[in-house]
């Protein structure tokens, strides 16, 4: 479940950082599995930093916060944030500087 065979990918695109931009974390809603592809990974392909910030604060039980903030800082032009959920459900989450990017992850039970 740490290692999953698969990953779910997420874009932090050009230009997010505009609040008149409405596409910024790509997909803005984005599926996993447990045991599968529950590792997610975003990449900032902007020009200005970010974060992947838990609108719930919320903490998974072995990988603690699901907050890039806590774990690296903010999410630099050209690098990536990972994140491995352990437990099926909705997670919503934001952009801490630009709070107008939101996004879900959608984590499945296990399919085994």
């Amino acid at each position: 479940m740490l290692n999953p065979p698969q990953t779910t990918n997420i874009v932090i695109v050009p230009g997010s950082s505009n609040p008149a931009q409405t596409k910024n974390f790509t997909p803005k809603e984005a599926d996993g599995s447990l045991g599968q592809s529950n590792k997610v990974i975003w990449k900032n392909t902007d020009a200005v930093a970010h974060s992947v910030t838990s609108d719930t604060d919320y903490k998974d039980q072995i990988n603690g916060a699901f907050n890039s903030i806590a774990k690296i800082g903010l999410v630099p032009p050209g690098k990536t944030f990972e994140f491995t959920f352990t437990k099926d459900g909705e997670y919503h989450y934001h952009c801490e500087p630009h709070p107008w990017m939101q996004a879900v992850v959608k984590i499945a039970p296990s399919k085994f």
